[in-house]
């Protein structure tokens, strides 16, 4: 009998070892005897060089599998079945275990593509049976193995304005929203696709098959379309949308998590740039996303590193030619990034909740040192939409005169055309003219301003942006400049002008009845320190401006 299970043997692992199937002979107690090449294949390049344990543990090191399913058929006296799938590269198979040859067992794996999947209970999620946060950590840290001309690809789904769901109608209508949104999903995404739910409102799907660049956009322009539809729940009709960010494995890519950190910051670009969108990773946009991040980090320490200062550009009385007063003009002096231009974190500071503090700092700051001028000259501060409607807005703005002792009056609040439309704007702008504060409406013309909200809103002051004033082609200012001055007259609301850098646009406005006016034709923003002496040359040089 020995002999012939030793002939045996011999005749099957020479069969083995030619063999291209998944093959194994394993003793009764799960010990491997022989392998084939085609078994090697599956296990052989994701192992650690070790010997070969037993084929349990051997499996579950590198295989998905019911546990019990598994241990049932290892242990089974009758040839078995059960599915399982590669931790590392997703391909399923179906384990056959054979008990052809006595004593021994044989197991055989062959690809079941088409075969429904066994999951892992604890990496499913509960809400919408998709794949859990469980399940993506576990993926992530996998490393990518793909067939030839396959790409690996990832792509991560945000949804725009879940939060605002949730808010108002309440978290069980949120949820019922997250279970038609995943509904939807899948009838989008293929079998083989990788589905699963961050958590929240975040999705993450992963794709390894023949993926391009134009076919990974058309799906995420079909996943945006997808959430765009209306839902109807328990008779409300709800909208939201999505915003996607994709990213192909780059060659140097050899884990999963590369990819996500790509996908993620492609998602973060769609999100920065108006969202219910797709974007794709690029160089490009990596740069330009970590600099966006770098602002947000340094703007939540900016104040408390005393980074950030005033300056002060002098407003010109046109019939006089005095001044009349300095706009405050924030800047900032990043330890990190240099200086920052207010236009690139102005709206970042908005985006991420540090406006309150940032727009509170250069209030108190601009009328500390204000109180220093002359009194006839007040003090020009921009203040945020929403700055401006916070509940302790008008609040601040009594203490802040108080504590620095600064007559309401040389104070002029300037807000933007945005907040014309704000419920309950009408009401603060009063509140702040029984105050003694001025409120000028800063940069008229390049929103979308209505004549109704214009009647509607006191104001002390128009304000004409620079690109009003100069374009191209054209040596005077544009007609919007006049058409500001001729809403201003009928208004019976003084304007002034910015950006004036000559003599025939100064003369060109003043001819055309613009009353006030600031820009570099006058003086460049100065320090709080350089106030004195500049006040002191004007007064030396009172009308020189025609000269």
């Amino acid at each position: 009998m020995e002999t012939e299970r030793a002939q045996q043997a011999l005749l099957l692992n020479e069969l083995l070892k030619q063999s291209i199937l998944a093959v194994a002979m394993v003793t009764k107690d799960g010990q491997i005897l022989f392998k084939s090449q085609g078994f090697d294949a599956i296990f052989g390049n994701h192992r650690q060089p070790k010997p070969d344990g037993p084929i349990e543990t051997l499996i579950s090191e590198l295989l998905i599998c019911d546990e019990n399913k598994l241990r049932a058929c290892l242990n089974a006296e009758e040839n078995s079945q059960t599915l399982c799938q590669h931790k590392y590269d997703q391909t399923p198979y179906l384990l056959t275990i054979s008990h052809a040859v006595k004593e021994c067992k044989l197991i055989s794996f062959q690809p079941a593509s088409t075969t429904k999947l066994p999951s892992r209970p604890e990496e499913a999620d509960t809400l919408t049976g998709l794949g859990n946060r469980a399940r993506f950590e576990r993926l992530i840290q996998n490393p990518i193995s793909l067939q030839n001309g396959d790409q690996a690809a990832m792509m991560i789904i945000d949804l725009d304005e879940f939060k605002r769901i949730n808010d108002t109608l309440g978290h069980p209508v949120g949820d019922k929203l997250l279970k038609l949104v995943a509904k939807r999903f899948k009838k989008i995404f293929r079998k083989d696709d990788q589905l699963i739910r961050l958590g929240g409102d975040e999705f993450l799907a992963i794709f390894q098959d023949q993926n391009t660049l134009d076919s990974l956009i058309k799906l995420g322009e079909r996943i945006v379309n997808a959430a765009g539809k209306s839902f109807i729940i328990n008779g409300h009709q709800i909208d939201i949308g999505a915003s996607v960010g994709i990213a192909l494995a780059q060659p140097e890519c050899t884990k999963w998590d590369q990819v996500y950190r790509q996908a993620d910051l492609a998602l973060y670009h769609t999100k920065r740039n108006g969202k219910g969108s797709v974007s794709f990773y690029s160089a490009e946009i990596e740069e330009q996303t970590l600099m966006q991040r770098a602002i947000e980090i340094g703007l939540k320490r900016a104040l408390l590193k005393q980074e950030m200062f005033l300056t002060y550009q002098p407003q010109i009385d046109v019939k006089s030619q005095a001044i009349t007063g300095f706009e405050a003009l924030l800047r900032w002096d990043s330890g990190e990034l240099g200086l920052v231009e207010p236009d690139r974190f102005i709206a970042v500071a908005e985006d991420i909740g540090e406006i309150q503090n940032i727009g509170r700092w250069v209030l108190e700051t601009a009328c500390a040192e204000a109180k220093n001028w002359p009194d006839h000259l007040m003090v020009c501060v921009n203040v945020s939409p929403k700055q401006l409607m916070a509940g302790s807005f008008i609040h601040d703005i009594e203490r802040i005169l108080d504590k620095e002792n600064l007559h309401p009056s040389r104070l002029e609040l300037e807000i933007s055309e945005e907040v014309l439309f704000e419920p309950g704007a009408d009401a603060v702008v009063e509140k702040l003219f029984s105050l003694g504060v001025r409120v000028a409406l800063d940069d008229t013309g390049t929103g979308c301003n209505s004549l109704r909200q214009l009647k509607n809103i006191r104001f002390s002051r128009l304000k004409v942006d620079r690109s009003f004033v100069h374009v191209e082609g054209q040596e005077s200012p544009s007609d919007m400049v006049k058409t500001v001055l001729e809403i201003g007259k009928v208004l019976g609301v003084p304007v002034v002008v910015e950006g004036v850098e000559t003599t025939a646009e100064f003369q060109s406005l003043k001819d055309d009845g613009c009353s006030a006016m600031q820009g570099y034709l006058f003086s460049r923003p100065l320090t709080k320190d350089a106030i004195p002496t500049f006040l002191e040359t004007i007064d030396k040089h009172a009308g020189g401006i025609n000269e």
